[in-house]
């Protein structure tokens, strides 16, 4: 890796549950035969050599980027294009601010010896309710310029370069995700309204709205970047049908197939996976996450892991306001850490052997610290603890069980 030899150790040691764990280690050997362990890349290094990044997101980008860097390697950039505000920004074609600074980010991560993806999307949700100005903007539009606007903006983020000297945007980064938690069944029932796609709508046509806008965005990205993995990520992509009636998978999977039907080939399916979150978070099986993961692989997508947490409150939470949402499940104080690891090393190992062989292999926590989490910070849940890192920045057993299901993995790889 890097023109370096490393070699990789492990410590085997036990939880104070009883539970075995690996504890990586990574020497790097220097000219005069020297080797100097560190353990905090070792997991990196475990994930690298099988062909797997370990990713986190930029949140907390200035206090925490290094650690990042070390104990995962890739970057997710979370912010700049995201978000209602940003896109009134965007819309009157002034985004160069949010592009500059993203460009920048990208080549900080690169300098420093790490992988960016861009996790990002390009056209955003609008789950947060869509700007009254924005949304009148649009409606006043015809058709043919709504579509000059949204081809528009995809080439001027992904062709951007600071001056004609330096790369281009998408030369950097190699995955994009195009469209975020955008479901067409919520939309077509008049929840999460995205006024590009009603612009489209058609009255005896129900999807053609979706269709156009799906088709409109990731069609210019290929023309682009024909070698780039494009994403269409979903919160509940993680679960299928069968198990939760609020599953996008049915309409992932639709979504697939139509971009697939009409020549986009390199697309990718990125899992929200916010576990045991309150409202329509449950916690799939090993079993029914392999069937997810197939399901997906089968259709001709390659499904990574964009966003990954896992709640493990001592109390069930709804959101004020929300009586009819279900509630998260309550964790066992005196064991929930260990279960939690457990849980991690369930999912991630699963993950590990139902995507052997695909080309793109990404796991990416949303966070690194349990304070960071923007379930404690934004949801005001105190005791959620959902990562890897405690609120000290020190591994957890979740760290550990993580570690143990990329050493097994990689030692199976060479059976």
């Amino acid at each position: 890796m890097d023109g370096k030899e490393y070699v990789v150790g492990v410590y085997r040691v036990t939880g104070l549950d009883g539970t075995p764990y690996v504890f990586p280690l990574k020497a790097e050997r220097y000219e005069n035969g020297e080797l100097r362990w560190d353990f905090k890349s070792a997991s990196r290094v475990l994930a690298e050599a099988q062909g797997v990044l370990l990713g986190n997101n930029d949140e907390a980008w200035r206090s925490d980027l290094g650690e990042k860097l070390e104990y995962f390697g890739t970057i997710a950039m979370a912010e700049g294009f995201a978000g209602t505000e940003g896109y009134r920004i965007r819309f009157n074609e002034s985004d160069l601010p949010y592009i500059e600074e993203a460009y920048e980010r990208v080549r900080t991560i690169i300098n420093r010896g790490g992988y960016p993806f861009f996790k990002t999307s390009i056209v955003p949700s609008f789950l947060n309710g869509v700007p009254p100005d924005l949304d009148k903007a649009i409606k006043s539009m015809s058709v043919e310029d709504v579509e000059r606007l949204l081809r528009g903006h995809v080439e001027r983020v992904m062709t951007y370069q600071p001056n004609k000297n330096a790369p281009k945007f998408k030369d950097l980064v190699d995955v994009w995700e195009i469209v975020g938690e955008v479901n067409p069944y919520y939309i077509q029932r008049g929840w999460n309204r995205h006024p590009f796609i009603e612009k489209f709508a058609k009255p005896n046509d129900p999807d053609f709205g979706w269709k156009k806008f799906f088709e409109i965005v990731f069609r210019t990205a290929q023309q682009i970047d024909p070698d780039a993995l494009l994403i269409v990520s979903n919160y509940n992509n993680e679960y299928p049908n069968d198990l939760h009636p609020g599953g996008t998978q049915k309409q992932t999977l639709e979504i697939i197939r139509y971009l697939k039907s009409i020549g986009i080939n390199n697309v990718g399916v990125g899992l929200h996976m916010h576990l045991n979150l309150y409202g329509d978070h449950v916690i799939p099986t090993p079993p029914q996450f392999a069937n997810v993961i197939r399901l997906y692989r089968s259709s001709g997508a390659e499904p990574i892991i964009t966003e990954f947490d896992l709640n493990i409150s001592t109390k069930p939470h709804v959101p004020a306001g929300r009586p009819d949402w279900w509630p998260s499940v309550a964790f066992n104080p005196n064991t929930r850490y260990a279960d939690q690891a457990r849980i991690y090393y369930d999912l991630v190992k699963t993950y590990l052997e139902e995507t052997r062989g695909q080309e793109n292999r990404i796991i990416s926590w949303w966070g690194r610290r349990d304070n960071h989490s923007w379930i404690e910070l934004g949801h005001k849940v105190e005791d959620a603890d959902p990562l890897l890192f405690d609120h000290n920045g020190k591994p957890k057993p979740a760290f550990f069980a993580v570690s143990s299901a990329l050493y097994e993995s990689l030692l199976e790889k060479f059976d």
